[in-house]
């Protein structure tokens, strides 16, 4: 049977041309028919796509890829990822590789002190989701910002100069499978170099050819050719290394930063994904961004989800083609390493192994491509809500210990009272007030009696063997248990996450992922029960308002008035959204409301839920 690839209508045509060569000579041929092996997406595909997927068909996306992309995202995840290494590790092993940052417009005010305590230093304002520098500019103190949430202030790297000139390196990287973690940096990457030298007075500063190293920027200067000074990445470290730095140093420390990332990254990432189907035939091909500093050190500034492939038209007469050679290469050891020079008999073969034995194929066909994770020197990141249990599994082939820590348990700043067949839990340090169905009432449960998570798999699975969903995905019961706990350390319900009370989590990295989670995993607690973990309330009723803002009790027999209440079963959601509206209810309001509303018949409702 022939092997069909298809490109959805966005992808550019000179990406189509990089592309079609290295897929015609892997025995690949183009369709425009919905009969396709391989669909090549430059943007994120509609979920439809992922939803009619048969087996064996593979996406070069994956569907929760903003948590790497959108900035004030991957902003987010590595600060929760630095607060929960830190927690357990200690602030000294953990190195900062992400330049100092902002959130518009919630943060305007922390930035503007910090930016008029620290004069020296030099802020950037950017989109949080935008490519081709576009609206980024250097900003000041005391200078007005946006307001429409789009936005960001970070720190600008004081840059280590090539012959006066500022440069960036672009790593490529490839995510073979988020669960498990599997991960690709190649050896071949690009040094991209200004075409003006670079400065800091009032011209400089607005002189975008002279701080804006995308290759998009600097083809419009028409006084110089924009690769003259561009070196790939065995260039660069020879140059690097004249300059009196270590290569190897620098590139273990970028190795440390993207680990780091993709872990952090990975759980919105997963969650999201899973949403709208199975992850299997799904990988990513990814450009990551770094700035080297002035002391030597890296700095990572963004995550590009499938990079332009394209030649880029670049010529060095010392090295030859430049970014042609290396995007080549780049391809021919893609399509290797996933095994689609093969027929597509022997990539169903390849699908059926287990990921370990997976690993070892991919490995043996790896080309230029060298595995970033797992890997044997990963200690460090054996942590709880970083790892899940089939990253610990992949990591013993690659010779890491398995380690058997505590399981979680609940915070002690977390109360829980049953609420119909779940529970509310209300969160001392913030005001917040959570529930759950049967299942997660379930898991909080064990988890407060010391149990550990195989036992409590093992009892949800021999309650409900079959592990299925009315809606969605097929997903095993230790997959959602796992989902649920992530959610839960990112509200800060768990011991030794509560840093996530502070009011960065009320709009936090997991927030739409966990919407996600509720609505797209409907788990069943017996056959004739289907549930959400959580769902969502709606409380427009005037007596409700009144009993959350002044503490007056309706009384006993009150009923809040027609399908006010957005449910599938007792079990409420987030009462009024309140973990994201902003409301606090203090523990007696709160122990009121929700006796009042455990008296309520549950109406149930098709609309939306609103915000209070």
């Amino acid at each position: 049977m022939a092997k069909l690839y298809r490109a959805d209508q966005e992808l550019r045509s000179g990406e189509v041309a990089a592309w079609d060569p290295h897929l015609r000579s892997a025995g690949w041929q183009r369709t425009e028919g919905d009969a396709w092996h391989l669909f090549l997406a430059r943007g994120r595909p509609d979920d439809d796509l992922y939803r009619r997927r048969q087996g064996g068909q593979w996406v070069n996306r994956f569907a929760g890829m903003a948590s790497y992309a959108v900035k004030s995202l991957l902003v987010r995840n590595l600060r929760s990822a630095r607060h929960a290494i830190e927690s357990r590790e200690g602030e000294s092993r953990f190195r900062e590789f992400h330049p100092e940052t902002f959130l518009l417009p919630r943060e305007a005010q922390a930035w503007q002190r910090r930016a008029a305590a620290a004069p020296e230093l030099c802020w950037l304002l950017k989109p949080q989701a935008s490519s081709r520098g576009r609206g980024i500019r250097f900003v000041e103190a005391g200078e007005e910002l946006p307001t429409d949430g789009d936005w960001l202030v970070q720190r600008a790297v004081d840059p280590h100069l090539m012959d006066g000139y500022k440069y960036g390196l672009r790593y490529y990287v490839l995510l073979a499978s988020l669960d498990p973690l599997v991960a690709y940096v190649h050896r071949r990457g690009t040094c991209r170099v200004a075409t003006r030298p670079f400065a800091l007075d009032a011209a400089g500063r607005s002189d975008r050819l002279a701080h804006l190293i995308n290759t998009a920027v600097q083809q419009t200067n028409p006084e110089a050719t924009w690769w003259q000074r561009n070196l790939d990445f065995a260039g660069y470290y020879r140059w690097f290394e004249g300059q009196g730095f270590d290569p190897l140093r620098l590139e273990s420390q970028i190795d440390e930063a993207l680990r780091r990332t993709l872990l952090a990254c990975r759980e919105q990432a997963l969650i999201e994904s899973r949403a709208v189907g199975t992850l299997e035939g799904c990988f990513e091909f990814l450009g990551v961004d770094f700035q080297v500093d002035d002391r030597g050190s890296p700095w990572l500034l963004e995550c590009n989800p499938a990079p332009p492939m394209e030649d880029e038209g670049g010529f060095d007469p010392r090295t030859g083609a430049l970014f042609g050679g290396i995007k080549n290469e780049l391809m021919s050891d893609l399509l290797r390493l996933l095994g689609l020079e093969g027929s597509l008999e022997e990539q169903a073969a390849e699908r059926r192994l287990t990921w370990p034995q997976r690993l070892q194929a991919q490995r043996d066909r790896a080309g230029g491509w060298r595995l970033l994770w797992p890997v044997a020197e990963s200690a460090t990141y054996r942590e709880r809500l970083l790892l899940r249990p089939t990253d610990e599994e992949l990591q013993a082939e690659v010779g890491v210990r398995r380690r058997r820590s505590a399981p979680p348990a609940p915070s002690s700043r977390v109360a829980a009272w049953p609420l119909g067949q779940g529970l509310v839990l209300h969160d001392d340090s913030t005001g917040r007030l959570f529930t759950t169905n049967a299942a997660a009432a379930f898991v909080w449960s064990g988890l407060a009696e010391g149990a550990s998570l195989d036992e409590l798999v093992a009892e949800l699975e021999g309650a409900n063997p079959s592990g299925r969903e009315t809606t969605g995905p097929e997903i095993g019961w230790r997959d959602r248990v796992w989902d649920l706990l992530v959610v839960w350390s990112h509200l800060g319900l768990l011991a030794g996450t509560e840093y996530c009370r502070s009011e960065e989590r009320s709009t936090g990295s997991l927030q739409v992922a966990g919407r996600r989670l509720a609505a797209a995993l409907a788990l069943p607690v017996s056959a004739a029960v289907a549930e959400g973990w959580s769902t969502t309330v709606e409380l427009p009723d005037p007596r409700i308002r009144s009993l959350l803002f002044t503490g007056e009790d309706p009384g006993p027999g009150a009923q809040p008035e027609g399908g006010t209440l957005w449910t599938k079963s007792a079990a409420l959601d987030t009462l009024g959204e309140l973990h994201s509206g902003g409301l606090r209810l203090d523990r007696p309001l709160a122990r009121r409301l929700v006796a009042w509303l455990s008296q309520c018949e549950v109406v149930v409702s098709d609309r939306r839920p609103g915000a209070l």
